[in-house]
């Protein structure tokens, strides 16, 4: 065991204490009594929890990226969560992140649920690829030289050689080397070792209560106390010994005196002798042993804790029996990592892993699928669901040459009809064919299709030029792509096939099951759609439910603020490209266009010049919602072609304000330099080709290892905001965890505000002066106020000179709208009313029950009220958290009078003082006006009480 585990010299650990894990104890706090349970021991450390309390909330302070001054009261979490979340914070990292975000979703947009599914779904992803190497060690070694690069194996050298070897498994793992995983992975060994001190009552105590023997139950079944035993004579046992015998051979166990010892443990533990129950008391034996014998090693401990980890589990989650048993291991190639496996010389159960993808890409469809529940049809819905998914499947599996085989019906193929070709193209050898079939082309000269096809046979770079058309990649793949179906090579082909190329990848990259249910949930058919049009719905429903603008925008801010050796004429030309790309996103690509139209080129100053003038003169360039997609989308006074033309350049600006960074722009930007170019003869597609070449820089990553940390940070201390969320039925995504956490705290909208006198040298009010009289109303107000909140944040970030900072706390503040805007729906209210004394949010939650019966809550600075209300009778129960607001509400008495004549007949009131720990259950099935006035009423009189006293 090298020398980890050890006893004294009686055999028994010095230690070793009985802790009753359920039983609370009473300590001095504060002058006091508190009620203190025992939740976790782990060896002399203890976790206390406080019984009785509101959890309080995790997020704190601004999580701001590459903030230099001390977070430590601002931002640092208590690390309260649950496993689940823990687990799936301490195994993501950033080349995970980097790979779930290529679908257009920040990871903070995720639920909790779906990342760690689709988290797994990648590592299962990851290690069938690395199965398929031929040697697996090349791909270790790979791993080892990467971490070298970026500094981890210095940092490895100065850790304790203990740390040191479990940070060598997370890089092989593929997890990140935090000092939470190493510190838990490291206490998950060390409890391991408590495997050797256990007896016949901790056997009892896990076969009891079905445990299994992880890290975790077997440390609390040692330290749980012996349980009482009820004595056995020898007689007794005699006339019991043929039922035994029974039991213990149908057990598949000879009936030995060993096993009939056990079978007499068990009964003086009042547990049942059955075969399950043997069973599993037989593996306990085992563990017990191979721990007292020395067969476990510190290192194959260290290796199944990450692969534990790896798996979604908490490191003391790790099965003890599991790590003895190499058969085990071998049938648990989904869970167990893939070099321990050949360590043990076994080969990866290559079939368990894919079938392991299979059932996780069923439940992530599935998921999405639910969305549909209750809806009419609801079973025909989800069997198109099913049926368009199959499709889009097959046209990603179709390849390349799909385009062009159905070039012809471009603009009136629909999904279904696509689907039929893409299948055929996907049978065995007909995809390797069909990509051979330009250069076989080659020797084969159409004379119908003219001069022009005669000239592509002498290169493509000659086409092209003969064409007027730039040499790039895009226009490359297209002339190779009409060549596949030797269709005839001319400027508008090339320029119609870019596009429906474009709008097939979008198909494949933007149709997720999400996507799907969503389009389906709208009343359309995707199966009978158009390619043209279901490509269009599809782009705009994943830009809804994906990244916005702003966050990009914000992103590149703050990026660009922390840049290097960057000189200020450089930063505000990278900040007018970006803008530039931010207008196109924002206004459906009016600038191009308007260049389209003119027939001016799309090189990056006409675009420039063009984004500029439109914000000036601030066009109306809102475009229909009907569903209808390009031909629906008319713009005046543009032919087809030139529709074409400016969908196809729009779709390259959005590529292009996705990838691009402030330091793979500036390399993209050289790299243009050194190729001629200039950004009057520079274009969208020159610039996007070259920033897909540019690797990050290190700003990118430094960027990346913040957000990283931040992002666990906020999922991982956040308690009272999950249950909010959970409440109202919000998903638990980290941007709905941080809006909650603002939301919790009253902020309202003064940071909105604040940058915006900063910027436009002007304050806009952004609350009401009074309570509307309908919660109907009150609704519409609010709903109001949203808008105009949310159009200033797009008019600042379409401004000059806006901090990365800046842009960050607008980018929160735009998620606090959005989260606010969906509890509307939940009839919870945070009304910003406007007093003599400034700006009170207060935060007002309705729940009606009936037309006459139903309860609020009003919660503002230093007060909290609930009511119920039913049919003209009302009880109000009034918590401050202060004395001295508690006898000025006692004193005054008012709220009674102002009810009564409101026409509420029976009025009761309570006031009392102590801790506001609010609780929600909003709900709008019937709205009761009654319910509301009480409320309005409440509100009204309890504002005058704010802000008073000291909290107690």
């Amino acid at each position: 065991m090298d020398g980890i585990f050890t006893k004294n010299a009686n055999g028994v650990r010095p230690d070793n204490i009985p802790i009753n894990f359920n039983e609370a104890k009473q300590i001095a706090k504060d002058g006091g009594q508190s009620n203190i349970k025992i939740t976790e021991a782990s060896g002399a450390a203890f976790v206390l929890k406080e019984i009785g309390n509101a959890p309080s909330s995790g997020i704190a302070g601004n999580l701001y990226p590459f903030d230099e001054t001390d977070t430590t009261a601002k931002g640092m979490v208590v690390d309260t969560m649950s496993d689940t979340t823990e687990d799936t914070a301490n195994r993501i990292t950033e080349e995970d992140c980097e790979e779930l975000e290529e679908d257009g979703m920040s990871i903070e947009r995720y639920n909790k649920e779906r990342l760690s599914r689709l988290l797994e779904m990648r590592k299962v992803m990851n290690e069938l690829e690395e199965a398929a190497l031929e040697s697996f060690g090349q791909k270790i070694a790979a791993k080892r030289e990467n971490a070298e690069r970026e500094g981890k194996e210095a940092a490895i050298s100065r850790m304790e050689p203990k740390y040191a070897a479990i940070a060598e498994r997370l890089i092989q793992a593929d997890l990140p080397v935090t000092e939470s995983n190493l510190s838990r992975i490291a206490e998950a060994v060390k409890m391991a070792g408590e495997a050797q001190f256990m007896t016949d009552a901790s056997f009892s105590y896990l076969i009891e209560n079905r445990l299994r023997p992880t890290v975790g139950n077997i440390y609390k079944a040692v330290h749980t106390g012996a349980a009482a035993k009820r004595t056995i004579d020898s007689d007794a046992l005699l006339q019991l010994k043929n039922d035994i015998e029974r039991v213990v051979s149908d057990a598949g166990f000879e009936p030995s005196e060993k096993t009939m010892q056990e079978a007499k443990s068990l009964i003086e533990s009042g547990i049942p002798v059955t075969a399950e129950n043997l069973a599993y008391r037989e593996e306990l034996g085992a563990v017990k042993d191979a721990f007292e014998t020395g067969k476990v090693s510190t290192a194959g401990l260290t290796e199944s804790a990450v692969a534990t980890l790896k798996e979604g589990f908490a490191p003391k989650d790790m099965n003890l029996a599991t790590v003895i048993n190499r058969e085990e291991i071998r049938l648990s190639g989904t869970v167990e990592s893939l070099s321990r496996m050949r360590e043990l010389g076994l080969e990866p159960d290559i079939e368990a892993l894919t079938e392991r993808l299979e059932d996780l890409k069923l439940k992530e469809r599935n998921a999405s699928k639910s969305a549909l529940d209750g809806m009419m049809d609801e079973e025909d819905l989800k069997e198109l669901f099913e049926k368009t998914l199959d499709a889009r499947d097959a046209v990603e599996e179709a390849g390349e040459p799909l385009a062009a085989r159905v070039f012809e019906a471009r603009r009136t193929i629909t999904l279904s009809e696509i689907s039929v070709t893409a299948k055929s193209l996907t049978g065995t050898g007909r995809l390797q064919a069909a990509s051979a079939s330009y250069e076989a082309s080659a020797t084969e000269i159409r004379k119908d299709l003219g001069d022009s096809i005669n000239k592509a046979f002498s290169g493509i770079e000659d086409i092209l030029k003969s064409l007027d058309l730039e040499v790039n990649a895009a226009n490359t793949r297209a002339v190779r792509m009409l060549g596949y179906n030797s269709i005839e090579i001319t400027a508008e082909n090339i320029s119609e096939m870019k596009y429906f190329d474009s709008q097939i990848e979008t198909l494949k990259n933007d149709l997720k099951p999400q996507v799907t249910a969503e389009i389906i949930k709208r009343g359309i058919n995707p199966l009978e759609t158009t390619v043209r049009e279901l490509s269009a719905k599809a782009h705009e429903i994943a830009k809804e439910l994906g990244t916005t603008p702003e966050e990009r925008f914000s992103e590149y801010l703050v990026k660009l603020d922390r840049a290097r050796e960057i000189t200020a004429e450089q930063r505000e030309s990278y900040i007018g490209i970006y803008r530039m790309l931010y207008s196109i996103e924002k206004t459906d690509g009016a600038a191009i266009g308007a260049l389209v139209k003119s027939g001016r080129g799309l090189t990056l100053a006409n675009l420039l010049t063009e984004s500029r003038t439109l914000r000036k003169k601030t066009l109306d360039v809102s475009v229909d919602d009907d569903f209808g997609g390009l031909e629906a989308r008319n713009y005046e006074g543009l032919s087809i072609d030139e529709q074409v033309a400016k969908a196809y350049g729009t779709r390259i600006a959005e590529e292009t304000f996705r990838n691009a960074t402030p330091g793979r722009l500036e390399k993209a930007l050289e790299r243009l330099s050194e190729q001629g170019k200039t950004p009057e003869n520079g274009t969208l597609e020159n610039l996007l080709e070259n920033l897909l070449e540019t690797p990050e820089t290190t700003d990118d990553a430094s960027y990346r290892t913040s957000r990283l940390d931040n992002f666990r940070q906020t999922i991982s201390g956040n308690s009272g905001e999950t249950e909010f969320l959970k409440q109202f039925e919000q998903e638990d995504s980290a941007v709905n965890i941080r809006a909650a956490a603002g939301i919790l705290a009253q902020h309202g909208f003064e940071r909105l505000k604040a940058v915006n006198e900063r910027k436009n040298g002007r304050q806009e009010k952004l609350e009401l002066r009074e309570m509307p009289e309908t919660e109907h109303e009150l609704r519409n107000e609010l709903e109001g106020i949203h808008l105009k909140a949310s159009e200033m944040i797009e008019t600042l970030y379409s401004g000059a000179g806006l901090t990365g900072r800046e842009a960050f706390e607008l980018k929160e503040v735009g998620n606090m709208i959005a989260l606010k805007t969906g509890l509307l729906r939940r009839s919870f209210y945070e009304i910003p009313l406007e007093d003599e004394d400034g700006i009170l949010n207060i935060h007002l939650t309705v729940s009606h029950e009936s037309a006459s019966r139903g309860s609020f809550l009003v919660s503002m600075e230093g007060i909290r009220a609930s009511g119920t209300v039913s049919d003209e009778n009302v009880t109000i129960l009034i918590t401050a958290s202060s004395r001295e607001t508690e006898g000025l509400i006692k004193k005054d008495g008012g709220l009674v009078e102002r009810l009564k004549a409101a026409g509420f007949k029976g009025v009761h009131t309570a006031v009392s003082v102590g801790r506001l720990t609010p609780t929600y259950n909003g709900d709008n099935n019937t709205e009761s006006a009654r319910l509301y006035t009480a409320a309005k009423e409440t509100v009204l009189y309890l504002r005058r009480f704010a802000r008073t006293g000291e909290n107690v």
